[in-house]
């Protein structure tokens, strides 16, 4: 069952903290602090919930990588 929902984790467009955390490895406190602070343009707040969109969130993470940029 986990290995489903893992599955259907990766496949959709938009991810909930908790499954940005799933896939960064990162905390959630890491999760929210570089979607709030970072002028991202990844994000999405519907009522109190924050969403990522996938694709947008993996530029972003490219983008640090490629320009060596730290996330802090």
């Amino acid at each position: 069952m986990k290995a489903v929902l893992e599955a259907q984790a990766v496949t959709k467009r938009l991810m909930n903290v908790k499954e940005v955390c799933e896939y960064t490895g990162w905390g959630a406190t890491k999760v929210r602090e570089v979607i709030k602070n970072h002028g991202s343009t990844f994000s999405l707040k519907l009522g109190n919930r924050l969403y990522v969109d996938k694709d947008k969130f993996d530029k972003y993470l490219d983008n640090c990588i490629k320009y060596g940029i730290t996330i802090t």
